[in-house]
């Protein structure tokens, strides 16, 4: 059976996941590119699922079909994304991205990581590179779930991978340490509804894991009531990236 049969998307869904494309490539040649490179992409992810029956666990779910093709669609992007930034791209057809398309690429390269490793990376992705929480505010919201050695272990596991994908936007600072740090500025009164928007936009299209955290809200709730705007408590500035 084909995998677009197996996920049985319709119209609405495929116009989904192109809107999700052409979001992070503003071209539609690109963007249809993408969606059809999302398609094998897509599938072997499904074939690591299944030869990985274990994978089924409270804290890393396997991946249901209707998300399979967002996340094959997440991944074949960032090969184009890599090619378009660099100094001679060679992929067709060309798009030159803008410093707005490299904020959305991040924050769909977060939303990415939250969606293939365990729920304590989705905590602090948004927490700390959306958000100033640090990994102490982290356990502290999640009511202790996370250990905090855990958190501050996955925080320096998503700078070095942030680092991987977008050099200029992390500096190392000097000492024995070999610290590393997001470069990153405030969002001005007018970028954040922008930031809130594609946010939502590109949140995951499965409910959120562990369920004993968000209940029975899908993601995109999760997103308002622990990150949004009008969130209460602990809610910080939102940072975006601040590339030299």
């Amino acid at each position: 059976m084909m995998l677009w049969e197996l996920a049985r998307l319709n119209d609405a869904e495929l116009q989904q996941l192109f809107d999700l494309a052409y979001c992070l490539h503003p071209h539609t040649a690109t963007a249809w590119q993408v969606l059809i490179e999302a398609g094998p992409v897509a599938a072997r992810w499904q074939k690591a699922q299944h030869n990985n029956p274990g994978g089924d666990k409270p804290y890393q779910r396997t991946t249901p079909n209707k998300c399979l093709f967002q996340l094959g669609l997440y991944l074949a992007s960032e090969s184009r994304e890599k090619d378009q930034e660099s100094l001679e791209p060679t992929q067709s057809p060309r798009y030159a991205p803008t410093r707005q398309d490299r904020a959305v690429r991040y924050l769909k390269l977060l939303t990415l990581e939250m969606m293939i490793r365990r729920s304590i990376y989705g905590a602090i992705g948004m927490g700390c590179f959306l958000y100033t929480y640090h990994p102490g505010d982290i356990e502290y919201m999640f009511e202790q779930l996370y250990n905090p050695g855990n958190l501050r272990r996955c925080k320096q596991m998503l700078l070095e991978r942030i680092e991987e994908r977008f050099q200029d936007a992390v500096e190392r600072l000097c000492g024995a340490r070999g610290t590393i740090r997001l470069r990153s500025r405030a969002l001005s009164r007018n970028e954040r509804p922008w930031v809130d928007s594609v946010r939502m936009r590109l949140c995951p299209w499965y409910p959120a894991q562990p369920a004993h955290i968000a209940g029975t809200e899908d993601m995109a709730a999760v997103f308002k009531n622990y990150f949004g705007h009008k969130a209460k408590g602990l809610a910080k500035e939102r940072p975006i990236l601040d590339e030299q």
